[in-house]
């Protein structure tokens, strides 16, 4: 029950498994939470067979056409918009340390592909395989008579990382040190890290070395935003998760947040939004 919480997927009772490190479910129009903007604990893997999805990630919107695979990072954000009648798929969570003990090798270049690109059209083969992957973890996460089966599972994630992985991100690879895309991803990495507690546009481009004029012109080019654009919508969109819990008080979703004072975040919150956290908080709970 607990592997699904702060996540866009409704929870479910679930067959007793032999861990809870890595669990897969299969979804259609009703397994999705939608319309509510969601900060994800685990890593996601959507692989959807049948149908389309729209959703926001990070404040990017995608629009899938099945057969499609979408890989979700630990603490993003995302909000599925709209889903049609025959979507149909299986969605694999896996908990931290699940993907830690995977010590994959230059981690790095995947993760900096997913915060620029986190959808991948599949190919028939692919779809094939992948499908049979879930099935495999799934017979065996229900085998609780095999002690061997979460080392089983992880061998056989690894292998199929390296194996489908790297046809995901070959591309990537080739451009990741190409241009603007390499600031622009070690940017977009250093934000989602430090947008807390930095919202300064001369912090990050200090970070990378560059001067904040260049700096302001490369994220500008290769993203269609400003770099003080990318920072705010990271702070708006955890300022909007805090505000949809109702045991926290303004002041102390300011202070999760550092700002200065509760008047100094609701002066922040509706310059970007356009009401106050009052009234964006009223609007959640009626609706």
């Amino acid at each position: 029950m607990g592997h699904w919480n702060s996540s866009f997927v409704k929870k479910k009772k679930h067959n007793k498994i032999s861990n809870n490190q890595i669990t897969t479910l299969k979804i259609n129009t009703k397994s999705l939470v939608m319309n509510a903007l969601t900060k994800t604990e685990n890593t996601f893997a959507i692989i959807c067979q049948k149908g389309k999805l729209n959703c926001d990630v990070n404040a990017k919107e995608y629009t899938a056409l099945a057969p499609f695979l979408m890989i979700i990072l630990p603490q993003t954000f995302v909000e599925i918009k709209s889903i049609s009648d025959e979507l149909e798929g299986t969605i694999i969570s896996m908990n931290e340390e699940f993907t830690e003990n995977l010590e994959i090798e230059n981690r790095l270049l995947p993760i900096l592909s997913l915060l620029n690109n986190c959808l991948f059209p599949l190919q028939k083969s692919e779809l094939k395989s992948l499908l049979e992957y879930c099935a495999t973890v799934k017979k065996l996460n229900l085998n609780t008579n095999n002690p061997y089966a979460l080392k089983s599972i992880k061998y056989l994630t690894k292998a199929y990382f390296y194996g489908l992985g790297h046809d995901f991100f070959t591309k990537y690879m080739e451009e990741a040190n190409v241009g603007n895309q390499m600031w622009t991803n070690k940017f977009l990495t250093e934000v989602q890290k430090s947008y807390l507690q930095h919202r300064n546009v001369n912090y990050y481009a200090e970070k990378l070395h560059l001067t904040p004029k260049y700096f302001s012109k490369i994220i500008k080019e290769t993203t269609g935003f400003s770099a003080k654009v990318w920072i705010n919508r990271f702070v708006i969109m955890e300022a909007k998760s805090l505000l949809k819990h109702p045991h926290l008080t303004i002041q102390q979703i300011a202070e999760k947040l550092n700002f200065p004072s509760p008047s100094f975040f609701g002066k922040y919150f509706k310059r970007n939004v356009g009401v106050s956290p009052l009234d964006y908080r009223k609007n959640c709970i009626t609706d």
